[in-house]
């Protein structure tokens, strides 16, 4: 999403885990982050703000306490009355509403989540002004609060203001942003500042905060309010994936990344850190393939991901997208449909959650070939379970022949594969949780696969059909 004012090669390389600043040095937290990046801020083109304490990489561990998901009851219990005189005289009723919500507050980066969240929730996007410019609402705080709208620039105001009146430090940071309208087909221009966020000092040393991107996304022509905390606190590895600042020193990288290198990251979100996702294969932010490609990830057992192969403009292609799952280790496949340009995208969501799956990352590709071939079609049982199916992997199945049937079902009881709506194959349970047999294809119908997921279940549920 690219909200106004709002990856490629994968550059696997460790980086040291110190920043040396004029004047000093100071350890802080330490600990790999995303991939193989240890973050610190440079020392040449650190922003003289930036100079005066050290800065070093957050490792996602001792910060994900505050990416809860979910706003402060502190903030939902701002009474009304509150909130309406501070869109009435910001200036003079706003050091109340900060109060309100930093009272007896000692952690700073609980209050620094309070007035996220605070921001994140009360204001609305100027959708309007981002597409027609001219009518484009001020983005100084006292209009923000006023209006209750904004552009990033906005957001990125009140944050700053509501947090130094918290006595947070905090400074606004400009630069360029993969948001609405992001092509990975087009040459980048990072000279082009695009967008605002701010970063805070804590304890001697910056974090990231995103409040525009964490209270919504553009979709078309119109914004929709969507909370989230993936943007509270990133580590800088991850968020250079989709922010590049205009002063590289806000990269908060040592040593920090080119324009040129940046243009080769893969689009990774926000979302994509929060679930605790991690590549393992390089995988460019454009690709060439022939009619297929695979991505391995580390995938935590707490997430269900599941992937999609569209067309530029969003054109979903069914059955090309599969997801296998041994542990944590996860290997996506696509299939091409044709020779052409197509996206790989990925989507999770946490195993105890009942919510929609996230876009959490997309990947290019320039396809040479196509392929005839299709995936089995998987239910949302299939991945519910992190089942894995080995053997077919292709549909259709031709009828007259014998097919060896290979699924693994974590915790299931039983696995039968049914044709014709009556005819069933049991398949035999393995000590790895895999079921496996073969079923001679005696009708042309599609196949289906179900699952019994425990002995007292009547139901059958269905994981996948040829």
């Amino acid at each position: 999403m690219r909200n106004c004012c709002g990856h490629n090669r994968v550059w696997w390389v460790i980086l040291s885990a110190l920043l040396l600043i004029a004047g000093g040095c100071k350890k802080g937290p330490s600990g790999q982050a995303t991939g193989n990046r240890k973050a610190k801020a440079a020392r040449s083109g650190v922003p003289d703000e930036a100079r005066q304490v050290p800065v070093e990489a957050v490792p996602a561990g001792p910060l994900a306490k505050y990416r809860t998901g979910k706003i402060e009851d502190r903030v939902l219990e701002v009474p009304p009355r509150l909130t309406q005189l501070v869109k009435q005289n910001p200036a003079q009723v706003l050091p109340e509403l900060v109060d309100f919500l930093t009272a007896e507050v000692e952690d700073p980066f609980l209050k620094t989540k309070l007035i996220h969240d605070w921001v994140a929730d009360n204001i609305r996007y100027d959708i309007e002004g981002y597409f027609s410019p001219g009518v484009r609402k001020g983005t100084g705080s006292d209009d923000v609060l006023r209006n209750g709208s904004s552009v990033c620039a906005g957001y990125a105001s009140v944050f700053d203001r509501m947090s130094k009146l918290a006595g947070i430090h905090s400074v606004t940071v400009s630069g360029y942003a993969r948001g609405f309208g992001f092509d990975p087909w087009q040459k980048e221009d990072t000279s082009d500042s695009n967008h605002a966020w701010n970063a805070v000092e804590i304890e001697g040393e910056y974090y990231l905060v995103d409040t525009t991107w964490d209270s919504g996304g553009v979709r078309g022509s119109s914004w929709g309010k969507n909370y989230s905390t993936h943007l509270l606190f990133p580590t800088p590895d991850a968020f250079v994936h989709t922010h590049f600042p205009s002063k590289q020193g806000w990269q908060l990288l040592d040593p920090p990344i080119t324009a040129e290198q940046f243009a080769e990251l893969p689009y990774l979100r926000g979302e994509f850190f929060s679930a605790g996702l991690e590549l393992r294969s390089p995988v460019d932010v454009l690709n060439s393939a022939k009619d297929r490609a695979s991505v391995e990830l580390t995938v935590p057992q707490s997430t269900l991901l599941i992937a999609h192969v569209a067309s530029p403009d969003r054109q979903k292609f069914k059955r090309t997208g599969l997801v296998q799952r041994t542990g944590d280790i996860a290997t996506v496949h696509a299939l091409f449909p044709e020779a052409g340009k197509y996206r790989l995208n990925l989507f999770s969501r946490p195993v105890d959650s009942d919510g929609k799956y996230n876009l959490v990352a997309a990947f290019a590709y320039e396809a040479a070939a196509g392929t005839s071939s299709r995936f089995p079609q998987t239910y949302k049982v299939y991945s519910e379970i992190g089942a894995t199916v080995f053997q077919p992997l292709m549909a259709p199945l031709t009828m007259g022949t014998s097919v060896r049937f290979s699924v693994r079902a974590p915790g299931v009881e039983a696995v039968a594969v049914v044709q014709a709506g009556s005819h069933w194959t049991h398949l035999s349970k393995q000590e790895d949780e895999t079921f496996s047999g073969n079923v001679p294809i005696t009708s042309s119908q599609p196949a289906k696969v179900f699952a019994r997921l425990t002995p007292e279940d009547r139901r059958w549920q269905g994981l996948l059909e040829y």
